[in-house]
């Protein structure tokens, strides 16, 4: 009878845990591939880094039992045709209390948007999870039921007997909000049972009754079903089921402690089904005869009898609870230790794992992880998300043994499926503020003690700017030619090449230590100034071309050379020997400033002539011309020059300012919160100012980046 045959085979499912269902899978190695759309089902928190997912079918499918392999009841990798239980074999390798689970999950459909920190998604897949609480005196049970020696008296304890096996659809609502450092989700399930087997009531007690195989019972048990008439010989399938109804959420949130490391905590499946139609329900109590056949023709009756009137019971969810810390080791890989207890039937399943992540541009990101599950320490998993254009294929399992031979493994388990992604940024890698890495770019030639002649043509124009590109980074570092001793403090003058030849003062101040980084605009062609104590003057050009060809932070090396001990220090002698031009006088020095100058220099050996002063150029002109407003600075002597570096020292740098966000902020393409945002900033993160445009809005840096960012929120 068909009746009968599906019987043996839920039964063989339900021991086994065979019946291939779904959220039952620990999914440790999806957990950390962050960015990932599927990893949203281990944390609800976890925002895709693409703007639009689209879920094409895929698979979801596991197993575990921490009492014995399938291997050891005659599975031959995939093959389970044939498979039977020897529980005479079984009983020396069983537990006290043991956990069989299983499940199959298949994603019909799923959709997701997300923008400006908001995530949306809808999503319909179809689940059977089975589990099957047993303890050792239920395998002893079926020994003596093979035909093992058996004594009047003997007392089969199954008080903590417990299984169920369901079959179920879930439409899920998914929301998730990234505030600064911290995400948050959520996601509701509303659940169509289909069908259901499982138990209920006490647990019983067998004792040996001595006459054949007849047992008393101590305690009761339910047996029940709902919706499995719709199994039965010749019967019609409801596909929206029979008014069997239920909700399940998942909560999540992660947040990041620092740049570098991130805590998430999520709880998956909280909630159930309640079966009230088409129910049926039998009780074993009293004595039991034949149980194998009694048994057998319970669920024949549960399937084939008319559904009794006013009989409800509700099934939970497998609940699980994912906690992990994850540790930023790169811009694009990062370390995770993850613990997730999964709960169902009154049992519990313990795993942990350690896993990497690596990101590979924006197409590929794989995983792998160590896991130990259920006291089973072996289990290296993998995990792959590959794209190309907005097709994206992954395959992920926690054992990677188990997807060869699933019979010879404690847990077994495979996902595998395709995506639709369309991005239209790059990915945050998990982080609540973009990363940019710092990559050494091409070196900048050093210029020594000569200011360059600015070019006659116009400025290069600027390239179509794709994003953020009108300033490049420079990162440099000032050094003492034949001194390995480290620069302690400089002098930096930073001047702007205008279209009309003119050079404008774009940044000065003292700088405490041997290191400075720079914003300067790709249009234009910039003139960097370093002077410290006791070294000649030195000053570098970086050209236009060099900033607009720039991918990468450029890198400068400033070298000073020593001054000679016995002449004052002086300006470069193409700079010292500028005069002003005829159309703009030059104003007399007072006497205090020609008491204290030193005597000129006397011609060079081999002429009586004095050296020829150079023509300035038209840029070296307009400096001047802005310079002679003020009164001009008088030149330290030898004597001075300890003063003079003790007080360069303690200078203040009034120029290069940092301060913190008092709260989360944007950083703006234009100044205005009208314009595109650059970056979203977390509380407490730095940032350097670099203009007071307006009271309301200042210019800032932050990395490699440049923008307008509300003054209000800086500290």
């Amino acid at each position: 009878m068909c009746g009968k045959t599906y019987t043996k085979t839920s039964l063989l499912a339900a021991v086994l845990s065979l019946a291939l269902p779904i959220p039952a899978q620990h999914n440790l190695t999806l957990h950390s591939m962050q960015g990932f759309a599927q990893a949203t089902a281990a944390n609800p928190a976890f925002i895709p880094d693409a703007n639009v997912v689209i879920g094409l079918p895929g698979l979801n499918a596991g197993i575990g039992n921490n009492g014995f392999r399938l291997q050891d009841v005659g599975a031959e990798g995939w093959d389970m045709e044939g498979l039977k239980l020897n529980y005479r074999e079984l009983l020396p390798l069983v537990r006290e209390n043991n956990l069989a689970y299983a499940g199959l999950s298949a994603n019909l459909f799923a959709v997701g948007i997300q923008s400006k920190g908001h995530y949306f998604a809808l999503e319909a897949s179809e689940h059977i999870d089975g589990s099957f609480l047993y303890p050792r005196d239920a395998i002893a049970f079926g020994a003596r039921l093979e035909g093992a020696a058996g004594s009047p008296g003997d007392v089969y304890r199954l008080e903590n007997l417990a299984y169920s096996l369901s079959h179920y659809r879930s439409l899920s609502l998914i929301y998730a909000r990234r505030v600064g450092r911290v995400s948050a989700g959520a996601r509701i399930h509303y659940l169509i049972g289909l069908e259901n087997f499982s138990s209920g009531g006490s647990g019983l007690s067998l004792t040996e009754a001595g006459e054949g195989n007849s047992f008393g019972l101590q305690g009761l048990l339910e047996l029940r079903g709902a919706g499995v008439q719709s199994l039965a010989e010749g019967a019609g399938y409801p596909l929206w089921g029979a008014g069997n109804y239920g909700f399940a959420f998942d909560l999540g949130s992660a947040y990041q402690l620092s740049d570098k490391f991130q805590a998430a905590l999520s709880v998956i499946n909280l909630g159930g089904i309640r079966w009230d139609s088409d129910v049926n329900q039998e009780v074993l109590f009293g004595q039991l005869d034949e149980p194998g056949e009694a048994v057998s023709d319970i669920f024949d009756g549960l399937m084939e009898e008319e559904p009794a009137a006013g009989v409800y019971y509700s099934t939970a969810l497998p609940t699980q609870v994912y906690l992990s810390g994850r540790y930023q080791l790169t811009p694009s890989g990062a370390a995770q230790l993850l613990l997730n207890p999964r709960f169902g039937q009154g049992g519990a399943s313990l795993a942990a794992s350690l896993a990497y992540n690596q990101r590979v541009g924006r197409w590929l990101q794989l995983s792998g992880s160590w896991s130990a599950i259920d006291g089973h320490f072996f289990n290296l998993g993998l995990g792959l998300a590959a794209k190309a254009g907005p097709l994206q294929l992954y395959m992920i399992t926690d054992n990677v043994a188990s997807a060869f031979g699933p019979a010879s493994q404690y847990n077994a388990h495979v996902q595998a499926g395709l995506n639709l992604a369309f991005c239209a940024n790059p990915p945050l890698n998990g982080r609540t503020e973009e990363a940019l890495p710092e990559v050494a770019g091409p070196e900048i030639p050093v210029v020594e003690a000569s200011p360059p002649q600015p070019a006659a043509d116009s400025p290069v124009a600027p390239r179509p700017a794709k994003g953020p590109e009108k300033y490049a980074v420079v990162n440099g570092a000032v050094q003492i030619e034949g001194d390995d001793s480290p620069v302690t403090s400089f002098h930096l003058d930073v001047y702007k090449l205008l279209p009309d030849g003119r050079r404008e003062l774009a940044r000065t101040g003292h700088q405490a230590g041997n290191t400075f980084r720079l914003y300067l605009e790709r249009a234009h062609t910039h003139f960097i100034r370093i002077e410290s104590w006791g070294c000649e003057r030195m000053e570098t050009e970086v050209t236009a071309a060099q900033l607009q060809a720039a991918e990468a932070p450029l890198q400068l090396t400033a070298q000073l050379k020593k001054a000679a001990l016995a002449a004052p220090v002086a300006a470069p002698a193409a700079v010292a020997t500028v005069a002003p031009p005829d159309a703009v006088p030059a104003a007399e020095p007072s006497a205090a400033v020609a008491s204290a100058s030193p005597p000129p220099p006397a011609p060079p050996k081999g002429g009586s002539e004095s050296a020829p002063v150079a023509e300035p150029s038209p840029a070296v002109q307009a400096e001047v011309q802005v310079e002679k407003e003020e009164q001009p600075p008088v030149e330290a002597t030898v004597a001075e020059e300890p003063a003079m570096q003790a007080a360069e020292e303690a200078a203040p740098d009034l120029q290069q300012q940092a301060f913190r966000l008092a709260q989360d902020a944007s950083l703006f393409y234009e100044m205005g919160d009208t314009s595109r945002v650059m970056a979203r900033l977390s509380a407490g993160v730095q940032v350097e100012v670099l203009e007071r445009t307006t009271p309301e809005w200042w210019l800032v840096g932050y990395r490699n980046k440049v923008g307008w960012i509300a003054a209000g929120v800086l500290r």
